[in-house]
């Protein structure tokens, strides 16, 4: 999940859709998608579906899609805490990082 996410900053359109659904903080569709970003409904369905395939989006209702907020958490933990991600003990981060 993590090479999917450091990825993003390889394919514009798909970067692009991630941030527009995070700032909007609700579910869209496709075509929302492509009017918002002004690309065709084809590139927004394309971008979608690999952004879907790495579970970065969930799909929430018919043609509805969010960000899945969990693997962008946990896709950033595993960044900055490596193999420590999940073996939380109630240790402080600054244990984590030395």
């Amino acid at each position: 999940m993590i090479d999917e996410l450091l990825g993003l900053g390889r394919s514009k359109t798909r970067l692009d859709i991630v941030n527009l659904m995070l700032d909007e903080g609700r579910p869209l569709s496709a075509s929302e998608i492509a009017e918002r970003l002004d690309i065709s409904l084809n590139a927004a369905n394309i971008a979608i579906h690999y952004l879907n395939k790495a579970r970065l989006l969930n799909k929430v209702e018919r043609g509805m899609y969010e960000v899945n907020v969990y693997a962008f958490c946990k896709a950033f933990l595993t960044f900055l805490l490596g193999s420590k991600v999940g073996g939380y003990a109630g240790k402080s981060l600054e244990e984590y990082t030395k």
